[in-house]
């Protein structure tokens, strides 16, 4: 089943990029600086499982924001994760 990816919002539609330029310290800050909390190993974890797509540039993984972007708005956004119901 294929969804459609939303488009991003108006303040970060011009960020949006399909150029590989950020390596994976950077992917972390730029998702942060957007509210979204990862850590490196998870996105390393979601690349190596396919989930994310990198690319190798000048010989080090590389990611876009439009392929972050992607991989973060398919997420899915459980607020109960780790909780027992009562």
């Amino acid at each position: 089943m294929s969804r459609t990816i939303p488009a991003p919002p108006p303040s970060m539609a011009d960020e949006l990029s399909p150029l590989p330029t950020l390596s994976t310290d950077q992917a972390v800050a730029w998702l942060a600086s957007h509210g979204v909390t990862v850590t490196s190993t998870y996105l390393t974890n979601a690349r190596r499982s396919g989930q994310l797509v990198a690319a190798i540039v000048a010989g080090k993984r590389r990611y876009s924001t439009q392929a972050l972007w992607d991989f973060i708005v398919q997420l899915p956004s459980s607020t109960n994760r780790g909780r027992k119901n009562p």
